[in-house]
């Protein structure tokens, strides 16, 4: 916009924001007199559908149109647009020139000569369109009205970026302008629009700073798809740049540009639509499902606001446009609690006949409906004559999405039954080919299957709320089923034949319990009908859940852990019962089911008394890793700073002593048999279950039990976060991890960071000791543990990037990777041995390091690297900022609580899956790749200019200290005297 602001200064500037509300830092990222509107601002038609149906680039696009019509609402006459990655380098005089020869609109073409041109070029401009809207100019004129309506109304509901089926955003649209109007001029000039792909055909030269293309001015540059100094002219190809001349100049003085505004940090903004009302995440998948289904007609898109749409029943998103036959037979049908004889074959007539032939099925089961008095004849004569099927469009897009406006067909030994099931499920089985081949729900055997698949395995696909699940978990078991005996149910449900089909390939003896095991244990609870309590379910839990001595009792307290359902059926309000072996033994007897319960007592836990001071009355007790030397240890150590400063006086046990001596390694104990007023369980979900076994006595005698968990995925799974049921709060280290783990639990989880002091990262002398003495230049440094999962931690991403930063072997820089339990046999360890041990300037320093030692080390550093893929907290980071060093991060994950663009260099990324055993629950999440070429960047830009990277830390420095002092904690932390309310709700 700064180069608008310098050619077009004749020219209002407006910015667009994809997003809901605008910042100040946002308006002041901007030249003077730019001003900044939202889609909301604009009144864009639509925008809580369409935003939701598109990603950021889909939906910029797709609101194109409607912005340039709210600016002629606005009173402009000429409206110019430019996509962000545009600078223009002169004045685009050739806009004038079209308006003065008559033309209200203007493109620039994508080629602009017949020459011979790359095959990939030709085949990227076939695919994507002549035209290259980066750039459009119209002025408020008839004919360009016209055009930009007709625009406007062709990507409103489908710019997509799909260009192997023919869509690209809406390029392909504006394709048919100049044949639609003689009122659109083509700008052929070569310097206009210069980007990657027609650089072969308009060669660039530079002369006394300005430069030329083809012998003319360049007017404007289009850097897509730019590379921070990287190989490539974009990452959209793999056009290699030269070594030097007019292209890797400009190149290199945008990318310098970006680097010293720091502009790199807009790419880390969020997209505020990428959620559906109930919070589940619109993802590709999803999008790609229900744009399926709008063209085929199966719902309408305004549908996906309808709250509880994704639980609705199939017939039910039938839109009224389908001229109401299939909803209103369906009605019909299910008016009758049995389908009567005389409904039986025309139904099975209807139900079998393809499209072609089901107009004529239709008209023996309306008549038979007559005779029975269901319908008159007005209407049947109505409902023969309206659409009984998707349009043909539908057959033609090669997908099945015909399944949402029909009932699954359960033909089981001649019964047919019509099952009002969720749109969720089949929306996933119209967007996935390999779905579709392997699962036909034309059969009882496919549906089950499909069924089966879906809640063990498929549900992670679309990143939905546990609640959104557990709805369509209830509704497959109020879907009745009868008896075949092949799926060995009696008065069971679509639920109960799922969850035989899962444990029918393989049923688990051993390890947690698996998904399908809580659905089962959830069935096999139902009493929602009359009839025995499924026994063929419980005949299969009871092989899986007794396979052990000791009993069944303790399998089933994970089961209620897992299953938020389950707890209710079985043991009520989780606010007025406890969670105990005895109340679990209690209500398994009172609904006959004793047996699965019953088990020897296990041995009591002895009681043991640990001295506590005399004059020291604590109030509250926490388990935590005291004496580990890791980031935990120093995050547990924080929190009790955190509650003393507070007021509280804490007692801790070393959560890592054996469990006879909690008091150990500096734990000073709690007397078991004194009330406990609050208890702090600083240990992961995943070992919350085992640290309360351990500790149990501490447990069963607090009044209130908080946990204390670290995440570091978008969202924590229902699995994980079980042990929720156990305690009454949660406390977390920063927002990301809030948002993660709350949506999963259903009580408080708040914000507790802990207390990180500037004395507790004082070095033994100034430099860093013995680590300093040993410097060979501007030293980097990484710290990782390599338990704390690897790949999450990228130390191959930081040495990759100093890698690139440095190719010669001789510029005066060094990286030090300091390690800890990298004893280990893990590939990922032993490639970064390898990397490592390729260039001597970095050194992997392997072990356990006193807090002392690791005072010096980060002393000696001169900026601390952190390329994770993920953080909870980034203690490394923080630390790093507490000494005043300078940092380079991804701009993701829980750090970003206490980063900006002021206090550290934010390297951007694009979001990626997480890989297979990555980090655990690893399926269907995402989490983020740094780009090891922006970092690259950043430490040539430090090593150049030291000084640069001192003023950011001076920033930094006193940023962390702010956020990690007692003083702006503290008033999150309730005093002893005022215990808050142990309310069931989320904060």
């Amino acid at each position: 916009m700064a180069s608008a602001a310098t050619h077009l200064p004749d020219h209002e500037r407006w910015v667009v924001l994809a997003t809901e509300r605008i910042g100040q830092s946002e308006q002041a990222s901007l030249p003077p007199a730019t001003r900044l509107v939202t889609p909301g601002d604009a009144a864009v038609p639509d925008l809580d559908v369409r935003r939701r149906l598109y990603n950021v680039t889909e939906f910029c696009t797709a609101i194109k149109p409607d912005i340039i019509q709210w600016l002629w609402r606005q009173g402009y006459d000429e409206v110019v647009y430019f996509d962000p990655d545009i600078v223009l380098f002169d004045r685009p005089d050739e806009i004038g020139r079209a308006w003065a020869a008559g033309a209200e609109v203007a493109l620039t073409p994508h080629l602009a000569t017949a020459t011979d041109h790359p095959g990939w070029v030709m085949r990227a401009v076939n695919l994507s369109g002549q035209f290259n809207l980066g750039f459009i100019a119209v002025r408020n004129r008839p004919e360009a009205r016209r055009l930009v309506e007709w625009w406007r109304a062709q990507i409103a509901w489908n710019c997509i970026e799909d260009a192997g089926n023919g869509t690209f955003v809406d390029q392909k649209v504006v394709d048919h302008f100049p044949a639609l109007s003689a009122a659109v001029h083509v700008i052929r000039h070569p310097g206009y629009n210069v980007a990657y792909w027609n650089l072969h055909e308009r060669e660039m030269t530079r002369t006394g700073g300005r430069y030329a293309t083809a012998g003319l001015p360049l007017a404007f540059f289009h850097f897509s798809g730019f590379e921070m100094f990287g190989a490539g002219v974009s990452r959209h190809t793999a056009l290699a740049r030269a070594g030097d001349g007019a292209v890797e100049t400009i190149l290199r003085d945008y990318g310098r540009r970006l680097v010293a505004g720091n502009d790199l940090a807009l790419s880390l903004a969020p997209y505020d639509y990428d959620r559906f009302p109930d919070g589940t995440r619109s993802s590709a998948l999803l999008r790609q499902a229900l744009h399926r289904a709008i063209r085929a007609e199966a719902i309408a898109a305004g549908d996906i606001l309808r709250p509880g749409f994704l639980l609705a029943p199939v017939p039910a998103v039938a839109p009224a446009r389908y001229g109401g036959a299939v909803p209103r037979i369906l009605a019909l049908i299910a008016g009758f609690a049995d389908l009567p004889e005389e409904l039986r074959q025309p139904f099975d007539g209807y139900l079998a006949a393809d499209h072609a032939r089901r107009h004529k099925a239709v008209i023996p089961l309306l008549m038979a409906l007559h005779r029975l008095g269901a319908v008159d004849a007005g209407t049947a004569e109505a409902i023969a004559g309206a659409r009984h099927s998707p349009a043909p469009p539908a057959e033609a897009d090669g997908g099945r999405i015909t399944r949402l406006t029909w009932p699954a067909d359960l033909g089981i030994e001649g019964w047919r039954q019509i099952v009002r099931l969720p749109a969720l499920p089949f929306l996933l089985h119209s967007a996935r080919p390999d779905l579709m081949e392997s699962f036909d729900l034309d059969t009882a055997e496919g549906l089950i299957g499909y069924l089966a698949w879906f809640l063990a395995i498929g549900q992670e696909s679309w990143k939905a709320r546990a609640e959104t699940i557990g709805d369509v978990v209830t509704a497959l078991d109020q879907v009745p089923l009868p008896a075949p005996a092949d799926l060995g149910v009696t008065e069971g449900s679509l639920l109960d034949a799922a969850i035989l089909h899962v444990f029918a390939p393989a049923t688990r003896h051993e390890g947690p319990p698996a998904p399908a095991g809580v659905l089962a244990l959830e069935a096999l609870l139902s009493g929602a009908r009359n009839g025995p309590i499924k026994p063929a379910v419980a005949h299969v839990l009871r092989t899986w859940l007794w396979h052990r001595e000791g009993g069944a009792t303790p399998k089933i307290l994970r089961l209620l852990a897992a299953s938020a359902r389950l707890r209710g059926r079985l043991l009520g309000s989780h606010t007025t019962r406890r969670i105990t072996v005895e109340a679990v033994d209690e209500a398994l007897s009172a609904i006959g089911l004793a047996d699965l319960g019953r088990h020897p007592p296990p041995p009591p836990l002895a009681r043991r008394r640990l001295p506590v001071p005399d004059d020291v009355a604590s109030d509250c007790a926490i388990v935590g890793p005291f004496a580990s030397v890791s980031g935990v240890g120093h995050a547990a150590r924080g929190l009790r700073t955190l509650l003393r400063a507070a007021g509280r006086r804490p007692a801790s046990i070393d959560l890592l002593a054996p469990a006879d001596r909690p008091d150990a390694a500096g734990g000073d104990g709690w007397p078991t048999d004194r009330p406990l007023p609050l208890l702090v369980l600083h240990a992961n979900a995943d070992v919350t279950l085992d640290a309360i076994a351990k500790f149990e006595p501490l447990w069963r005698r607090a009044a209130r039990r908080v946990g204390y968990w670290y995440w570091e995925l978008p969202a924590m799974t229902g699995r994980m976060a079980a042990p929720a049921m156990l305690l009454d709060e949660i406390w977390v280290a920063t927002e990301f991890v809030r948002r993660s783990v709350a949506p999963q639990v259903a009580i408080p989880v708040r914000v507790r960071p802990p207390v990180l002091q500037p004395a507790d990262f004082t070095p033994s002398s100034p430099g860093g000791g013995s680590f300093g003495a040993s410097r060979r230049g501007y030293r980097f440094l990484t710290v990782l543990d390599a338990r704390s999962f690897l790949a999450r931690k990228n130390p191959a991403g930081v040495v990759g990037a100093f890698l690139q930063a440095f190719p010669e072997g001789d510029e005066p820089a060094e990286l030090l990777v300091k390690l800890s339990n990298g004893h280990g046999a893990d590939q990922g360890l032993a490639n970064l041995r390898d990397m490592a041990a390729a260039d001597r300037r970095v050194r992997v320093l392997d072990g356990h390091f006193t807090d002392i030692e690791m005072n010096d080390l980060y002393e000696s550093a001169d900026c601390f690297v952190s390329l994770h893929r993920s953080e909870g907290l980034g203690l490394g980071i923080a630390q790093a900022m507490m000494r005043g060093k300078a940092v380079i991060a991804t701009g993701y994950g829980g750090p970003m609580d206490f980063l900006s663009t002021r206090t550290a260099f934010l390297v951007p990324f694009r979001m990626v899956p997480v890989e297979r055993d990555a980090y655990p629950d690893w399926l269907g999440q995402e989490w983020a790749e740094p780009d090891e070429r922006a970092a690259a960047v950043y430490m040539k830009e430090l090593v150049r200019n030291p000084a640069a990277g001192r003023a950011l830390g001076d920033r930094a420095r006193p940023a962390a200290e702010r956020f990690f002092s007692p003083a702006r904690i503290l008033g999150q932390i309730p005093g002893p005297a005022a215990p808050p309310p142990l309310s069931r709700g989320a904060a």
